[in-house]
């Protein structure tokens, strides 16, 4: 760390060596409730910007034509993996908290997601200054 940059916004994988260093400091998580990553850390919404929200979401994805009773076997396979202590505890040393969902709770999350960050891009000095053709 240089000292160079005032002010990061990080997934807590890249970020979470530095702040056991102590190179840097964490304020608090974008995350909408506490993270046991960093525990007794408030969040973003709670520290004073309430509402605020950003989180970082991995997924599988699969063919839109694929058989359903392969889909939801995989995706039982998945979430049962995930489930599993020893798993967990593997990502969550590396500064990764797993969250096993239905494909209908993943799906409202990324579209809300989608939504939200969509609304914010489309609001941003790069698109106005570099509108679309």
């Amino acid at each position: 760390m240089s000292g160079e940059v005032q002010l990061y916004f990080g997934a807590a994988g890249t970020v979470s060596a530095h702040i056991r260093s102590g190179r840097m400091r964490a304020l608090a998580v974008a995350s909408p409730q506490p993270s046991p990553l960093f525990p007794g850390m408030p969040t973003v919404a709670s520290a004073g910007l309430p509402g605020f929200e950003s989180v970082v979401m991995a997924g599988m994805f699969a063919p839109a034509k694929i058989p359903a009773a392969i889909f939801n076997r995989v995706n039982r396979e998945l979430v049962q993996t995930l489930n599993r202590s020893e798993v967990k505890d593997r990502f969550f040393n590396a500064s990764i908290e797993t969250v096993g969902s239905s494909p209908q709770e993943f799906a409202i999350a990324l579209k809300a997601d989608i939504a939200r960050w969509g609304r914010r891009a489309c609001n941003s000095v790069v698109t106005r200054r570099y509108p679309s053709r």
